[in-house]
């Protein structure tokens, strides 16, 4: 570009003439006078064609506008050429905006032309003329909004309307505006007539107009205003009017105006002359005719009259003297003495009438009304006047009091008046001259109409109650009957109460005989009587506590209370209390024992009584303190701190234990002289006093060594104890000895190694480290540190710390580590060694530690690695680069440390350049890599790629040896030819403009051409833009190198088109001769930075929306906006219109349209208030503006102006709530109550209704929090409040709930707290004790330490108090209790307390079981006065229920036995609130475990003809009264003798003791195998009864063959004669099954009801009562009635022998001593016939059995036939398979005693209490069997002969 004007300027000193040329190429000739679819402003250019030789000065003209008030400007003024200056400067052209709508201005622009240089032809023909035209934007017209509404109220100014008019445009003279109404007699105009000037035209000038007001009724009218326009300025005065409706509402409404004096709500009383109620009334326009108006007061009765006596009617006429004054009615309440409460009189409405239409119309007439009543307020009371309110009588002087009495308001109907005596033992009704007779009944007085005020008596009598009960106040109570509502529902509070005192003249005292002698522990007195009577006679029942000070010393006699009762009906019987010496094992002396007395009742007499305390003097016996220790404390414990491979102890113990019961806890602590060398276990040694005699007992003390791994040779201890004994005066001084303990130590120092792994290491490569471990024999006394170093550190090192061993870790290996070292140098494999000292403790100092030996292999090698670029090694690829300077860089770098220098020679082709000729390494650098550069030499010609090579040569002169022979290898390069060709295309500027914008580009070759070449370029949107200058470039062999320009112009329209897109195409072309080849003919040229140019757009599409006129409201005032285009559409605009809150205003019309004929002229949009309920005050809200459905794509992404902002004016909604409960009660069993809640305006947002309780111990809300959505406002709400059960008997209870109300985004609705409702929760606790069985509905206990349970809580909570339960054992020699007084409290009163009753042993004497009460009673701090004072309190006479409990307040509840699955027993509760009950009694059973028998254990071992032996033990089942001999004898003197002292004696001493016989087998010298024999245990003998003649019993054993004898042959006829023996055996029980069978058939419903003993062969009766102890032990045993063999002679039980004697068997089986209940074992089948009962005798398994009530004990299977139980199972017979013979079963009742084999098949039967068949076989006892001692059995309880059958036994 700049050689172009250098050429240009060359070329103007050599011409001689030079011409100015316009260039309207930029010049667009329209104007607009604002920006809009026109610019404001154009430009365009002048240029000289040749350089002038002088200044030359063209100025411009605009002609052509004479008339125009505000033409168009030129700048600047002049153009300046300066001398050689050809370049174009620009004029810019503006229009001016006048305001005036006066048309588009046409203008012309001529130039002058002037310079300094004559010489030069200057002409201004080349310039020619600039032709324009300006574009008016200005409209004349007239702008009327209304602003707010169009309706108008008679005298109310605010109410008026507002018109604001202005015009579009300036006028060019004043403009007149007249304003009419076309009814003034509705509207007036109170603006005069506006004026626009030019100076005030567009400022908007406001017309007011409002109603005019008048006094009559007429309705609204539709009032037309005009505003007219007149000016000089013709376009405006033939503007049309513009007009306006106007709705004119008439304010005057007919109607009546009431006032009342007094106030709103006037009162008056019944019979009060001086209140009155007065009404004025008057009218509130005036009527058309005359009105009379007639007064409705509803219906009140003769309860008003008009003062004056005047008519209640008022006539008002049209006269304005008499329409608008009051006129007044006065009224007065009448007395009538009844009690009918405030009356009330609303004035309900007003009877018109007359021929005023308006007036006659109002209907209803109570619309019109304001609320006016009047209150009569009734001075009369219901009620019952009684003078006398208070009085005396006395129980036996006689005194009657008189009690007058009348109404105090006259009744409607007859009023029944009754009094009742509130205690009738003490005053009744009635007596004295005239009166009726004394009567405990109430007395009644009926008074009427007529009587009612009149008085009536009724008289009250004394009685004597002959108790000591001071001065009784009675209440006489008032109660009222009659038909008269009023009467009849007079609440009590509203009736006077009549207290009358009865004085007494009885008074109270105790009698008293105190203990008349003292107690000793042994001989002497052990019991003495304390004597009480009550001296009167108790209204309460009165409890006198006797209880010891001392129960270590004195008790109350077992057996005997020391709480005595006295009541109404026993105070005048002496009762008495035992007290008993105890005996204890104590050293104490004489005991001084106080005796206390308490007197506890809620008789007010004798509860302040209280009796002085005795005391009562227990003599000791003989008792001494001190300690007994074995071995004594001479002996030395010897204990070693290892056993050792000789068992050597490690520990040694000795006992020790007290010669008397101390009076505190006594503890003895061991400890040695020296710690920490052994240990004492326990150290603490204790004994503690109490009946459990643990001081009495051995305690066994363990001396251990402590092994403390430390070699520290043997120690001797002493081992001594203190004494602590508390409060007890003797034991401090008792000592107990020291002993001498001996350690032995077994530990020796020394070192634990293992070897290094591995022991060859690597130097940089592979194995690096290794370790080796050290660890010490025994633990160091002193911390032992192994220091280890290398011999070699140059090979390796040792990285590790010094390892320390201290008592801690003295056993933990610790590792030795040695590392490799690296020394780059080729040196081959190195041994060296590393080397351990040891320091710290001697024991370890002595020691010495080996070292040990490493290898370190060489891993380094001679070599030279030369690294390529990019990283790659040589040899590779070669390496390419450029002509033109291109280089490369190789490195060479050493692969060990050489030990000389190596100096390597370097060389290159000649097509490349290095800067070096060798590289050198020496032991400092070797690793450093060498860098050479090599450089590619350019060549200028295209000729294609050349190489070339790097060579680096050995050094063999250096003098390291391995370094001699390391040649490196060679680098290749290729060099790359880089002349191509090719043509460059590079974008300068991007856009060009409608407003004359350049777009420019250049162009240039990569390569000369051989010819030359013409690029020729086009657009493809020549609509848009064009090449000002030439389009076609030229390119030679010496300017192809040289970049070239080209420009682009844009083209002006007057349409918003925006950015217009568009390509620039070229084509290539050689212009040189064709046969001259070229590489750029046809030439593919890249444009791509041509494409897509822009030529930007000069106009903008907009809308211009004006403000709102005013605000809306929600009384439907309206708001208008004006809308029109700035830029020409090319289809249809519409301009829609939204509010953003329709729900407080909506456009109307919702859109306009705007073509391109209407485009630039104003259109109305009107916004309307909307109505709605929310309390929202004036709310702003948002008009949206949007266009939609438009052709012109450009309008339809033009952005509308931001959303109008319109305020819309509240019309008076308020926000409240309101909250409303249904019921106000809640109860504890969770009723709820509801409360409704309702807001009295719709909000904004949604509103929290949030609750607060006063007591959250009472109620619930689990929705504390109603949110209320704007939508649900007028919606009843509901709120839940439920009861809470707190478990406390605390009666009602009243609490309160607080509401308040929040909203998040509503101001209005955030109202905070509202007043509270108050609720009352009514209770549903009562004070009582729950108690529960573990089973059944007794306690069982037995003397075998059997345990049974129950549990015991509180059925409510606590409030204040800790009650107490006591808890007496009736019998402590059955059994004790795990508590004997248990307090609940507010944290445990609800959780079961297990109490365990164990059963007690009477040392083996067979008494059968007993039964005994345990008694509870109810005591604790402050429980008189609380809710629990009722429970648990004794009565004059307790009885017991059906259980046997007296319960009163307390809930028994009998719970599920789970062992066998029992239903639960009766459960019984006392009534709520019921009378005090007695003390609680619980039924407890102890089972009795000694029974009268002799008891045989099996055999143990074996006899056999070789002499062997076998052995069993016999004792006795329960301590016998006296000696007891048992007789033995062997059946079979052949086979085997008893080598035993015979007989066995047993005595009360040893009965329990096991006593061994032995049997020793003896050869007969006979071939007979093994043989079965007997030894009997014979009949007993013995001075004790019940032990004497006892069965005798067989024992079977076996005597073994001799192994060396020979058997003779068994005989042939021995076959046969058992086949027929077998045969005959069959037979006969095929015969006797049959009639068994038979037997088994349906019989006769008599046959059937006598149950024969094989349907029932056992029965027991089931116990009538829980506590009849006959019942329960009685059982019947029913022998079979036919007359089958038995093959048991005879079965013992108890002590009484079952035979198969039929006569003997049916006698009934009775007593105590027959059958004791026992735990009853199950036997489960596995449904294979394999049930209790094995299928095959000796060969089958019984299945695992568990016991009943005891899930955890199970008996493992057994082989063998029968049953063989564990000895504490109960089952008494056992059977065999058919025709087979059961193997012997152990008696469990009798550990030891047998059954022997039984034979033969079971019998069916339909009883469930009997032996059921099997189909597979199992069979049983055809006669008579053992009944089980359980005498509660059920089916549940059986034995199961197998799988799916229950056999009941």
């Amino acid at each position: 570009m700049g050689l172009m004007r250098t050429a240009l300027a060359l070329a103007a000193l050599v011409r001689v003439d030079a011409k100015a040329v316009t260039d309207f190429s930029t010049w667009g000739q329209n104007l607009r006078e604002t920006a809009g679819s026109y610019p404001l402003s154009d430009a365009f250019d002048v240029y000289l064609d040749v350089a002038p030789l002088g200044d030359m000065v063209i100025t411009p003209t605009i002609t052509s506008v004479a008339d125009e008030t505000a033409p168009p400007t030129i700048a600047p003024s002049s153009l300046t050429f300066k001398t050689g200056q050809v370049s174009a400067q620009a004029f810019t052209v503006t229009a001016a905006d006048d305001a005036i709508a006066d048309g588009d201005l046409s203008f012309d622009i001529t130039f002058a032309v002037t310079s300094t240089d004559g010489s030069d032809d200057l002409t201004t023909a080349s310039l020619g003329t600039v032709q324009g035209k300006t574009y008016d934007d200005d409209v004349a017209d007239v702008l009327a909004v209304v602003v707010g509404g169009l309706t108008t109220m008679e005298n109310v100014t605010a109410a008026q309307v507002t018109w604001n008019i202005s015009l579009t445009s300036e006028p060019t003279a004043d403009v007149i505006c007249k304003i009419a109404s076309a009814d003034v007699l509705e509207v007036v105009v109170t603006t005069p007539d506006l004026t626009f000037t030019a100076a005030d035209w567009m400022q908007p000038q406001q017309v007011f107009m409002q109603g005019e007001p008048e006094l009559v009724d007429d309705g609204p009218h539709t009032v037309v205003v005009t505003a007219a326009f007149n000016s000089a300025d013709l376009t405006y005065d033939v503007m049309p009017d513009e007009t306006i409706q106007i709705n004119a509402q008439n304010d005057d409404q007919a109607g009546f105006t009431v006032l009342r004096t007094p106030g709103a709500t006037g009162t008056v009383n019944e019979g009060d002359p001086t209140a009155e109620v007065t009404y004025s009334v008057k009218l509130n326009t005036e009527p058309s005719a005359t009105v009379t108006v007639a007064l409705q007061l509803g219906s009140i009765g003769d309860e008003l009259m008009e003062k004056n006596g005047d008519s209640l009617t008022l006539e008002f006429t049209s006269t304005l003297s008499d329409w608008p004054v009051f006129k007044v009615l006065t009224f007065v309440a009448i007395q009538d003495d009844i009690d009918d409460g405030d009356q009330t009189a609303q004035l309900t409405g007003l009877s018109v009438t007359g021929s005023a239409s308006e007036y006659t119309a109002l209907t209803p007439l109570t619309t019109h009304l304001p609320p006016i009543a009047i209150t009569i307020t009734d001075v009369d009371t219901r009620g019952v006047v009684v003078p006398t309110t208070t009085g005396i009588t006395h129980e036996t002087s006689g005194i009657v009091l008189k009690l007058p009495m009348k109404l105090a308001s006259k009744p409607l109907n007859d009023v029944v008046v009754t009094l009742t005596s509130g205690d009738t033992n003490e005053v009744q009704l009635g007596g004295g001259p005239g009166s009726t007779a004394v009567s405990a009944a109430p007395m009644s007085l009926t008074f009427t109409d007529m009587n009612w005020d009149t008085l009536q008596t009724i008289t009250a009598s004394g009685i004597d109650d002959f108790v000591a009960d001071i001065d009784q106040p009675v209440t006489l109570t008032t109660t009222v009957a009659s038909q008269d509502s009023t009467y009849n529902t007079i609440p009590a509070s509203d009736l006077t109460a009549i207290t009358v005192t009865n004085e007494n003249d009885d008074t109270g005292g105790i009698d008293v005989v105190p203990p008349g002698a003292n107690t000793a522990e042994t001989g002497g007195t052990s019991e003495v009587v304390y004597s009480f009577k009550l001296k009167s006679e108790p209204v309460l029942p009165v409890a006198i506590t006797v209880a010891s000070g001392d129960t270590t010393e004195i008790v109350i006699k077992p057996g005997t209370t020391g709480q005595l009762t006295f009541t109404n009906g026993n105070w005048k019987t002496e009762q008495t209390v035992t007290l008993a010496a105890l005996d204890d094992d104590i050293q104490d002396g004489p005991v001084p024992v106080t005796i206390s007395t308490t007197v506890t009742s809620s008789d007010p007499v004798y509860q302040p009584l209280s009796q002085p305390d005795v005391v009562v003097t227990n003599a000791d016996d003989t008792d001494q303190a001190g300690v007994v220790l074995a071995p004594t404390p001479t002996t030395t414990l010897t204990v070693n701190e290892e056993a050792g491979l000789n068992n050597d102890p490690t520990s040694q113990t000795f006992t020790m234990k007290l010669t008397s019961e101390p009076v505190d806890t006594v503890v003895f602590t061991w400890s040695f002289d020296t710690p920490g060398q052994a240990t004492v276990s326990p150290d603490k040694v204790t004994f503690t006093a109490g009946a459990t005699h643990l001081w009495s007992r051995e305690q066994t003390v363990t001396v251990a060594a402590v092994n403390d791994l430390v070699d520290d040779d043997d120690q001797t201890l002493q081992l001594s104890a203190a004494v602590a004994a508390g409060a007890d005066p003797n034991y401090p001084t008792v000592a107990a000895g020291t002993f001498t303990v001996q350690v032995v130590d077994v530990h020796t120092a020394g070192f634990l190694l293992t070897d290094p792994m591995p022991d060859v290491l690597n130097e940089l490569v592979g194995t690096t480290m290794t370790e080796a471990t050290v660890a010490l024999k025994t633990k160091p006394a002193q911390p032992v540190t192994i220091i280890a170093v290398s011999a070699d550190p140059s090979e390796g090192i040792v990285v590790s710390s010094p390892v320390e061993f201290t008592d801690m870790n003295w056993n933990v290996p610790q590792a030795v580590r040695v590392e490799s070292a690296d020394d780059d140098i080729m040196d081959g494999d190195v041994v060296f060694s590393v080397n351990p000292t040891v320091t710290g403790d001697p024991k370890y100092t002595a020691l010495t530690l080996p070292p040990f030996s490493l290898t370190t292999v060489d891993d380094d090698t001679a070599g030279a690695v030369v690294t390529l670029p990019g990283g790659a090694t040589a040899p590779g690829t070669p390496i390419a680069i450029d002509e033109n300077g291109g280089t490369a860089t190789v490195t060479v770098q050493l692969t060990s440390e050489p030990t000389a220098q190596v100096s390597m020679k370097v060389a290159v082709d000649a097509a490349c350049t290095i800067p070096v000729t060798a590289v050198s390494f020496t032991s400092s650098n070797w690793d450093t890599p060498a860098s050479i550069v090599v450089t590619a030499v350019d060549n200028p010609t295209a000729s294609g790629s050349s190489a070339c090579t790097l060579t680096i040569d050995a050094d063999a002169t250096t003098t390291d040896m391995n370094y001699q022979s390391v040649d490196p290898p060679d680098v290749g390069f290729v060099i790359a030819d880089d002349d191509v060709p090719g043509i460059s295309v590079t974008l300068e500027t991007n856009d060009c403009s409608e407003m004359g914008g350049v777009s420019r580009f250049a162009v240039s070759l990569g390569s000369a051409p051989t010819v030359d070449t013409e690029i020729t370029f086009a657009l493809t949107d020549t609509t848009e833009a064009t090449f000002p200058t030439a389009s076609v470039l030229t390119f030679t062999s010496k300017t192809w190198s040289t970049w070239q320009s080209v420009e682009i112009k844009g083209l002006d329209d007057l349409i918003d088109d925006d950015e217009v897109r568009f390509d620039v195409t070229a084509t290539v072309a050689a212009t040189g001769e064709a046969s001259v080849p070229t590489s750029y003919d046809m030439f593919a040229i890249d444009v791509t930075a041509l494409a897509g140019l822009r030529a930007i757009d000069d106009d903008v599409a907009s809308v211009t929306i004006s403000a709102a006129s005013g605000p809306t409201s929600e009384d439907q005032a309206t708001a208008n906006m004006t809308v029109k285009l700035e830029t020409e559409p090319t289809g249809d605009v519409k301009v829609t219109c939204a509010s953003l809150d329709d729900t407080e205003g909506v456009c109307d019309p919702l859109g306009v349209v705007f073509n391109a004929g209407n485009w630039n002229t104003s259109k109305f949009l009107v916004v309307t208030g909307v109505d709605d309920a929310i309390d929202d005050g004036n709310v702003k809200y948002n008009i949206a503006f949007a266009i939609e459905s438009t052709q012109d794509m450009v309008y339809n992404s033009v952005s509308l102006p931001a959303n109008a902002e319109l305020l819309n004016e509240d019309n008076g909604d308020q926000a409240g709530i309101q909250l409303k409960a249904a019921s106000n009660v809640t109860r504890e069993d969770g009723t709820p109550a509801h409360i409704e809640i309702t807001l009295s305006s719709e909000p904004v947002d949604a509103v929290t209704v949030s609750f607060s309780l006063s007591d959250d111990s009472e109620a619930l809300m689990f929705t504390r929090e109603i949110k209320i959505q704007p939508s649900e406002w007028s919606t009843v709400h509901t709120a839940t409040v439920t009861g809470q059960d707190d478990d406390f008997d605390e009666g009602d209870i009243e609490y309160s709930v607080v509401s308040y109300v929040t909203s998040a985004n509503d101001v209005k609705y955030q109202l905070g707290q509202q007043d509270a409702l108050l609720f009352t929760n009514e209770d549903d606790d009562t004070a009582g004790v729950d108690i529960a069985y573990a089973k059944g509905n007794a306690i069982r206990t037995s003397e075998s330490g059997t345990m049974d349970h129950f549990t015991v809580k509180l059925t409510s909570k606590p409030i204040s108090v800790t009650p107490t339960l006591n808890f007496d054992v009736g019998d402590t020699a059955e059994g004790k209790l795990s508590i004997s007084q248990l307090a609940f409290t507010r944290d445990n009163w609800n959780n079961p307390v297990t109490l365990t009753v164990t059963g007690l042993d009477d040392d083996g004497v067979a008494d059968g079981d007993k039964s005994y009460d345990i008694t509870i009673n109810l005591s604790g701090s402050g429980v008189a006065g609380s809710e629990y004072a009722n429970v648990g309190r004794p009565q004059s006479a307790p009885s017991r229920n059906a259980q046997g409990l007296q319960l009163g307040n307390v809930t028994n509840n009998v719970t599920n036995n789970v062992t066998n699955g029992t239903s639960p027993g009766n459960s019984s509760s006392g009534p709520t609130g019921a009378t005090p009950s007695g003390p609680l009694a619980l039924s407890v059973v102890n089972e009795d475990n000694d029974r009268v028998a002799v008891l045989v254990s099996l055999p143990s071992g074996q006899t056999s003809e070789l002499g062997g032996i076998a052995t069993f033990t016999v004792q006795l089942g329960s301590k016998p009264a006296a000696d007891v001999t048992v007789p033995l004898e062997s059946l079979d003197t052949s086979e085997a003798a008893i080598i035993s002292v015979m007989p066995l004696r047993f005595t009360p001493v040893n009965w329990n003791t096991k006593q061994t016989v032995t049997l020793k087998g003896l050869s007969d010298h006979d071939a007979d195998g093994d043989v079965h024999f007997k030894v009997a245990v014979k009949a007993t003998q013995s001075s004790d009864p019940t032990y004497n003649a006892l069965p005798m019993q067989e024992l079977g054993v076996v005597n073994q063959k001799d192994p060396d004898e020979k058997e003779d042959p068994f005989p042939w006829w021995y076959i046969v004669i058992g086949v027929l023996a077998a045969l005959l055996f069959y037979a006969v029980l095929y015969f006797w099954l049959k009639k068994a069978q038979a037997k088994k058939a349906p019989k006769a419903p008599k046959e059937d009801a006598e149950k024969g003993a094989s349907e029932r062969l056992y029965e027991a009766d089931q116990p009538r009562d829980a506590h009849d102890d006959t019942a329960r032990n009685r059982q019947t045993y029913e022998p079979p009635t036919d007359d089958a063999p038995m093959p048991l002679a005879s079965v013992r039980v108890g002590n009484t022998t079952l035979t198969n004697n039929a006569a003997s068997a049916a006698n009934s089986i009775r007593g105590p001593t027959l059958m004791t209940p026992q735990p009853v074992m199950t036997l489960a089948g596995d449904g294979a016939g394999r049930g209790g009962n094995p299928v095959h005798p000796g060969a089958g398994y019984s299945a695992s059995a568990t016991r009943y009530g005891q899930p955890d004990k199970a008996t493992p299977p057994f082989r063998g036939g029968g049953s063989p139980l564990n000895p504490r199972s109960e089952l008494e017979a056992f059977y065999g398979q058919d025709g087979g013979a059961s193997s012997a079963a152990i008696r469990d009742d009798i550990p030891g005693a047998i059954l022997p084999p039984l034979g033969g098949r079971g019998r069916t039967s339909s009883s469930p209490y009997s032996m059921r068949d099997s189909p597979t076989g199992l069979g049983g006892m055809p006669g008579p069997i053992a009944p089980p001692h359980n005498p509660n059995w059920s089916p549940n309880n059986a034995y199961s002969a197998r799988g799916a059958d229950r056999v009941n036994i």
